[in-house]
């Protein structure tokens, strides 16, 4: 039974940290982050969703260096980092495979789908660095 249960673990869970800093060098592209947590992207990013992809990449790869607890965001956050509201909003995450609902309307990062989104952002921000 517990053999079992150990395989079906192997097969269901998803390290999620592992993954997160697998893909860091290609993160170090995009951002930096500060010993508080805070994250400080590298590039100019278009407002909407690819700037909050940037920010929960960010908070993701805070949680799992141990320098924040939590990675999600609530819908007041969201809407800052979006300036989508309402109806638009919610059509917006739910229609996002990077974003996945949590509980008590919070969201996090998809991180099962992190290289797929890193590909997207390399695309969008390109080689644009926020140095003048």
């Amino acid at each position: 039974m517990n053999s079992e249960r150990e395989h079906l673990r192997e097969l269901l869970i998803f390290d999620e940290g592992a993954k997160v800093i697998e893909e860091a060098a290609r993160v170090k592209e995009l951002l930096m982050l500060t010993e508080e947590g805070k994250v400080l992207p590298k590039r100019k990013v278009p407002e909407g969703l690819p700037y909050l992809y940037i920010y929960m990449l960010g908070r993701a790869m805070s949680k799992a260096l141990g320098l924040t607890s939590d990675d999600t965001f609530t819908l007041g956050e969201i809407t800052m980092l979006t300036g989508l509201r309402g109806d638009e909003l919610l059509r917006t995450l739910s229609s996002s495979p990077y974003i996945i609902y949590v509980a008590n309307g919070r969201y996090c990062l998809n991180t099962l789908l992190l290289s797929d989104l890193l590909n997207e952002l390399e695309k969008i921000v390109g080689g644009e660095s926020v140095a003048p």
